[in-house]
């Protein structure tokens, strides 16, 4: 992907202004896009010059060319303003920390359909091998530098993408056509922004809401996969303008297990998806703003059998706002999310193989989460340059009901599971500039959180209550950037961070087709301990990033074995320590106007270093971790005519389990992107996943199963007024 801001030359730059806080179905599809084309056109814009877009993310680079400038012009750099490293406005420039800004543009030309496909290039990030669109949703772990499991924070417009009950990231809550640029640090920042923080922060960012446009993507490709992705906004009158979003996805899907593996009871896992989005904000002189915005997602997904089958319904509510008080400025927002996660759960029937199979529970988990936050940010001078201070907080609930069944559909049982979490945070920060070149970054935050309510009814063992539990723990980051000379920078920082159990883990017990998985509330929090250094070089066109880090893990959640017959029966709990290591090396070169190269990779040494319940697996990898990440990606955009994004990415294997007995496939992966335009208000666009095909297990286990294969799709984008997205640049040669 396309680089997306340069180190500068010069000392820290420090802004005062704190973070922005901020289908029917497919049937429709036909209607709605017959409305937009008849839409009159609108004048052209002028567009800012532009980076061109990249098929896949990578870190900051330090020059991006945009229309072609007159003879002798040089071409100019990019510098984009960055929020989440430091939780205010600043330059990513000279940002004391590993941060990769991937804009607007490299999300819409990306060859993928989904978020999180888009960031799977970005370097340090540890995804799922499967798209979030078609994977079970409670398995969409996201970790950073081979942590594993849950171990990362994802936000939208500040607020938390992470489920607040079980965890996982709920990627498709954002609609693409919303995106303006995602923000990646690596390394905790948990002294900031508290629990999940411990390996890294996402945050994702949606488009102001500024002038009238109309907007839509509708493609359809392989598997009978429909897509449709729509945006209107409009002024409201004075200064108040709105948006309305919606994506959509319909696909018959694939048969995920293994050829040689297949029953009769294994089907393709279609997925049916509508994400639906309306905001309005108003925007101040003064630069004060203030939105509100609800969202509705509703998503059906079959698990790969005739049975199995997942529901998500999910409701979402939130508003905030930022204004001046007197020389500072304060911001505040708040947040309340309804969700509600039905499964029905199958078993093979013994000695049938994958022919037979029947309901063995049903499972309805409901969950909610309200919560805000408030901060207060100034700019000084002097030594001491920034100071913010702010707090936050939230609670989350679930009561979850299971009934069970024998393999005559007869009822067998029942079970009802309770409880809440409530969290507060309390975190400052203050930047000191003690000499020119030279910034010292302290940031701490103090966590408490409270397990309260839980409680467990079964049919079977009768009522059982669990013992209210709290603690607290402070988490501080040093962070430190020196500038050497023009173009080459170091930086270093050390920190603390932590994830608390989450209610699932606390209270819910779940049964599979192979695997019964206990709850226990006696869980306690993981604890990381860690550092980094790196550098940061920029030359001419090329601009390149390294970075060492060393991260400890105490108190590691695993799940221990507790027996294996007839079922493997298995229990979270704290078993012991985990220790990554490894080396990041990125850069960008940009080769001509319209031509570009970005190239990445990733060596991550993770693995249990302490494990007394079972000493066997120590020296073993973290689960879901590839030790060696490399991608690539060249992408031709001219600033008029048909544009090309081709992007590789490689792993190597990795495991499902911390035995390392379910072992996932190495693999290399092309992706394609192409687009061409029509008229100026329409673009004809193709992409192509998977492009050389190759098959390779993704998941491991339920059953070994298939990565996405080749996938091909054709579709029309409409942009009205016709724009290309522009990319704020500097002046600076």
């Amino acid at each position: 992907m396309r680089q997306t801001s340069e180190r500068a030359s010069s000392g820290p730059r420090l802004r005062r202004r704190p973070p922005s806080i901020a289908s029917s179905r497919l049937a429709l599809a036909p209607a709605l896009a017959v409305s937009l084309c008849s839409l009159p056109a609108f004048p052209q814009e002028t567009a800012l010059p532009e980076a061109p877009p990249a098929a896949a993310p990578k870190a900051e680079g330090p020059v991006a060319p945009g229309s072609p400038p007159g003879p002798g012009q040089p071409l100019v750099r990019v510098d984009h303003v960055v929020v989440t490293a430091t939780r205010s406005e600043r330059s990513a420039a000279d940002v004391p920390a590993s941060v990769t800004v991937v804009p607007r543009t490299a999300v819409e030309d990306a060859p993928s359909r989904t978020l999180d496909d888009a960031l799977r290039t970005v370097v340090g990030l540890n995804l799922p091998l499967g798209s979030s669109n078609t994977i079970q949703p409670t398995t969409n772990h996201v970790s950073m530098r081979g942590l594993g499991g849950d171990r990362a924070l994802v936000l939208l417009d500040g607020i938390p993408l992470n489920d607040a009950v079980n965890g996982y990231v709920q990627w498709n809550k954002a609609p693409l056509g919303t995106v303006e640029k995602v923000e990646v640090v690596r390394g905790s920042t948990a002294s900031l922004f508290g629990n999940y923080a411990m390996g890294g922060t996402v945050s994702i960012f949606t488009r102001p809401l500024d002038g009238n446009r109309v907007e839509a993507d509708a493609s359809y490709g392989t598997f009978d996969t429909r897509r449709l992705s729509a945006s209107v906004t409009e002024s409201l009158g004075g200064s108040w303008h709105g948006g309305v979003f919606l994506d959509a996805e319909d696909t018959d899907g694939y048969t995920r297990a293994l050829p040689q593996e297949r029953g009769t009871i294994d089907v393709p896992s279609s997925s049916r998806s509508l994400n639906l989005q309306v905001k309005a904000e108003t925007r101040g002189s003064s630069g004060s703003r203030f939105f509100v915005k609800g969202n509705v997602l509703d998503h059906d997904l079959s698990q790969g059998t005739r049975l199995a089958t997942t529901h998500r319904r999910m409701y979402d509510l939130a508003a905030g706002g930022r204004f001046d008080l007197g020389e500072a400025e304060v911001s505040a927002t708040g947040y309340y999310q309804d969700a509600a996660y039905d499964v029905d759960n199958t078993q093979l029937v013994p000695g049938a193989g994958r022919n037979a199979e029947y309901l063995a529970n049903q499972a309805e988990n409901p969950g909610r989460d309200v919560g805000g936050s408030l901060q207060w940010s100034r700019g000084l001078y002097g030594v001491l340059t920034f100071l913010t201070f702010g707090l936050d907080a939230h609670r989350a609930s679930s009561h979850d009901s299971v009934v069970s069944f024998d393999r005559s559909g007869r009822e067998t049982g029942t079970r009802t599971n309770e409880g809440h979490q409530t969290f507060a945070g309390l975190f400052g920060e203050a930047s000191f500039l003690p000499v020119a070149r030279l910034e010292v970054l302290v940031s701490a935050r103090l966590d408490s959180w409270w397990n309260a309510g839980g409680r467990e009814e079964s049919s079977a063992t009768g009522l059982k209550t669990y013992e209210d539990r709290s603690t607290t723990q402070l988490d501080p980051r040093l962070s430190l950037r020196y500038q050497l000379r023009d173009g080459l920078a170091i930086r270093g920082a050390v920190y603390r961070g932590f994830r608390a159990p989450t209610l699932k883990e606390l209270y819910r017990s779940a049964v599979t087709k192979t695997t019964v998985i206990l709850s226990n509330p006696q869980l306690g929090p993981e604890t990381l301990v860690g550092g980094d250094v790196g550098a940061d070089y920029s030359a001419g066109r090329f601009h390149g990033e390294l970075n060492l880090f060393l991260d400890r893990i105490d108190g590691l959640m695993s799940r221990e074995t507790l027996s294996s017959s007839p079922n493997l029966v298995v229990q979270p709990r704290n078993v012991g320590a985990a220790r990554s290591r490894g080396i990041e090396v990125m850069g960008t070169f940009v080769l001509g106007r319209a031509l570009s190269l970005d190239a990445g990779y990733a060596f991550t040494d993770s693995v249990i270093t302490d494990n007394p319940a079972n000493p066997a697996l120590v020296g073993n990898q973290v689960p879901d971790v590839s030790r060696h990440a490399g991608s690539a990606a060249l992408s031709f955009s001219p600033a008029a005519g048909p544009a090309v994004a081709l992007r590789a990415r490689a792993l190597s294997r990795r495991y499902a389990d911390d035995s390392n007995k379910l072992a996932m496939d190495p693999h290399l992966v092309l992706d394609l992107f192409a687009s061409v335009p029509v008229t100026k208000a329409f673009e004809a666009f193709v992409s192509c996943e998977n492009l050389l095909d190759r098959q390779y297990v993704s998941d491991a286990n339920v059953g070994r199963r298939l990565g996405p294969p080749l996938q091909l799709f054709v579709g029309l984008r409409l942009r009205q007024p016709p724009h290309r997205a522009a990319s704020p640049a500097s002046n600076t040669p």
